[in-house]
């Protein structure tokens, strides 16, 4: 994954946090943004899918798998 994906992944998901506590985890080659607090919009979970994030937690098959109580993550 680009640098440049993995922040604006990161910005994108941050306007759906309450605050900007601890959100974020990783682990091998794996880093983690957990739950958000509020549902994605349609354009910003097509976003973040073109830029190489997906959702770990779920059968993930594109945008149309998106589930708000699950992390997303981006492969490094």
């Amino acid at each position: 994954m680009k640098l440049s994906n993995l922040i604006e992944g990161l910005q994108i998901l941050s306007k759906y946090y309450r605050d900007d506590g601890s959100h974020i985890g990783a682990e091998h080659d794996e880093l983690y943004a957990y739950e958000t607090h509020r549902r994605l919009e349609p354009d910003d979970v097509d976003r973040m899918a073109e830029l190489g994030w997906i959702q770990h937690d779920v059968n993930w098959e594109g945008p149309e798998s998106y589930d708000q109580t699950a992390s997303w993550v981006a492969y490094t």
